[in-house]
């Protein structure tokens, strides 16, 4: 998640504001994010979680960044942010259920 999205995350927080936005440098951080995600969708399981089948402190540094994917599709019009990355839409789905990541955005 590091080196995969979050920088293009930080690209796109600093674009947020349709008045200010630059839209080529957006449309280039939504295109490097989309890509980044792409990549943690090959190296996450198929099931479980980012480091095997309970929470790890992976999933500590994978979680937070997930967090902002609806805001940011919102906001740039780009609903599909997850729609070519399966196995990382299913992941955003298994942490959401679990307890411990509800109490944390609680």
């Amino acid at each position: 998640a590091e080196l995969y999205a979050v920088p293009h995350l930080q690209a796109l927080f600093g674009q947020l504001n349709p008045a200010d936005r630059d839209q080529a440098r957006a449309d280039e951080a939504v295109a490097k994010l989309t890509l980044g995600l792409g990549h943690l969708d090959a190296l996450l399981p198929a099931t479980g979680f980012a480091a095997g089948p309970q929470l790890t402190t992976a999933d500590c540094l994978i979680a937070p960044m997930l967090f902002f994917l609806p805001m940011l599709s919102g906001a740039f019009a780009d609903p599909g942010l997850l729609s070519d990355t399966p196995k990382l839409a299913a992941y955003v789905d298994r942490i959401q259920e679990e307890p411990a990541y509800r109490r944390v955005r609680e």
